[in-house]
């Protein structure tokens, strides 16, 4: 028995391609934006090197973090298969994150770690308390903070 519709391999490749642009949006901008860069540093003085930078959507759930640098600079550039979506986020700074050791192959805090105080404002360490807001569009935003 003859099969009623013979499709090729390219047939079969070119409908696949279609399916998943229609999927995907064919690549369509969905409001993602392109990233976020600055410098964090208290009376011009950087922070500690890994301190975290969080930041919060304000009408949504979506967060995402960065770590400083030794000179206070900071960069987070989603991945392209992340959309992370352009709007207001509320910036939170947080302690470098502590050193994880392994140990029967179980990852724990490692007890030699040394706790990092940020010495700034407490209200800066709480997404309910920080009044740093940054509006990231769809091209690169640069946010320098001098606290």
């Amino acid at each position: 028995m003859k099969p009623l519709v013979r499709i090729g391999y390219w047939h079969l490749l070119a409908v696949l391609s279609v399916a998943m642009m229609v999927v995907w949006g064919c690549g369509a901008n969905i409001n993602r934006m392109e990233g976020v860069v600055g410098k964090i540093s208290v009376n011009g003085q950087p922070l500690p090197a890994q301190t975290q930078v969080l930041f919060y959507a304000v009408d949504g759930d979506e967060n995402f973090v960065s770590l400083t640098k030794p000179d206070g600079t900071y960069r987070y550039v989603p991945h392209s298969l992340v959309a992370i979506h352009q709007g207001k986020y509320k910036v939170v700074l947080a302690p470098p994150p502590s050193k994880a050791i392994e140990r029967d192959g179980i990852a724990v805090e490692d007890p030699n770690s040394v706790v990092v105080n940020l010495n700034v404002d407490p209200k800066y360490l709480s997404k309910e308390t920080t009044p740093l807001e940054v509006d990231l569009s769809e091209s690169l935003v640069t946010f320098d903070i001098d606290l």
